[in-house]
């Protein structure tokens, strides 16, 4: 007897939904991506919406984002279940003709990172009425289909010539590219500081980014005016600051608080009147403060607005028996910052 079917392609996993940068990235034509991320997807067991199809509860969202240079970085997030991941990639580190399957590749990488793990089905087993002894039973098993392979277990090696970076094809596990990657950055901020008998000090400062920890260099410069003259400050410091947590990406936060000390000197040069006279000095200048910061991060520069309370110690300035200025005590300073990551 001869029997005939009909076969049925097997359905697919999961469906992923790609969010293309809107400028056009060079020498990376969106079409040819899209092609080739719907290829490698397909052999993992996923399928890759078109711009157009509507999206569902359980699609798998993935998204690329660029500066849009030739020397940019593209940046590869996906977000499947309770998993996420980021991946970072140099275009100017893929070659050309096979910049979109590169792409693609670590694409199918990322999502095989962030794969849900399977929870095994329980096993339901029926007695019979009259069970037999315990030893006479065979063990019953449950029939299951065997499971593919991770794309990371069969495809890594024959993957790796195409991806650059690295002995293992530049890849980065889901949170390697993050938590684990070492952060440099040059931060540049504007200041505005306001101490109790000085409403409005104008200042920058420069600071060099590691981590969680930023060293750097700060000048403020003030001025006072009375009845026999004037007098200016000049405040120089060096400062340290702690980010004991950020909130957000590890990646990209966007929030963060903690402690900031200064010491340095702070000079106070007198404009006397031609009937009065003043001197010059020059004394030791500390500070201790808390700050909190708002940040937007887009690559290859950080934008972000600070605001911190605190004191100082640092000096006065009289005018023959009253107090005209006040450089030390609390303080409140508002900043806007600009950071160039490295």
């Amino acid at each position: 007897m001869l029997a005939c079917g009909r076969a049925r392609a097997a359905e697919p996993e999961a469906r992923v939904h790609l969010s293309l940068p809107s400028c056009e990235l060079p020498k990376l034509a969106s079409d040819e991506l899209r092609a080739a991320a719907a290829l490698e997807l397909n052999t993992s067991g996923l399928s890759l919406l078109s711009e157009g199809d509507p999206r569902s509860p359980g699609d798998i969202e993935a998204s690329i984002d660029a500066t849009c240079a030739e020397d940019g970085v593209l940046e590869l997030h996906a977000l499947w279940g309770p998993n996420e991941g980021s991946r970072a990639l140099k275009l100017k580190e893929l070659p050309v003709t096979s910049r979109p399957r590169a792409v693609a590749l670590a694409l199918a990488e990322l999502l095989a990172a962030v794969r849900p793990e399977e929870q095994p089905a329980a096993i339901e087993v029926e007695l019979a009425e009259d069970p037999v002894p315990a030893k006479e039973v065979a063990p019953v098993r449950e029939s299951r289909p065997a499971p593919t392979a991770r794309p990371e277990n069969t495809t890594t090696k024959s993957r790796a010539e195409l991806a650059p970076g690295s002995n293992d094809g530049g890849r980065e596990g889901p949170s390697a590219g993050n938590s684990g990657r070492t952060r440099h950055a040059l931060t540049l901020q504007g200041e505005i500081r306001s101490f109790a008998l000085e409403p409005i000090v104008p200042g920058i400062r420069a600071g060099y980014e590691f981590n969680r920890f930023v060293l750097g260099l700060g000048v403020l410069r003030g001025r006072a005016a009375g009845y026999d003259g004037s007098v200016t400050a000049a405040i120089t410091y060096g400062y340290w600051e702690w980010r004991i947590q950020e909130l957000g990406r590890p990646d990209r936060p966007w929030f963060t608080f903690g402690p900031r000390l200064g010491l340095g000197l702070v000079s106070l040069m007198p404009i006397p009147t031609p009937t009065s006279t003043g001197a010059s000095t020059t004394d030791i200048y500390a500070e201790v403060a808390q700050f909190c910061e708002l940040w937007a991060t887009l690559p290859p520069f950080r934008f972000g607005a600070q605001f911190e309370l605190g004191y100082a110690m640092g000096a006065l300035a009289y005018e023959t028996s009253h107090l005209l200025a006040s450089y030390g005590g609390p303080f409140g300073s508002l900043m806007l910052e600009a950071t160039l990551l490295l």
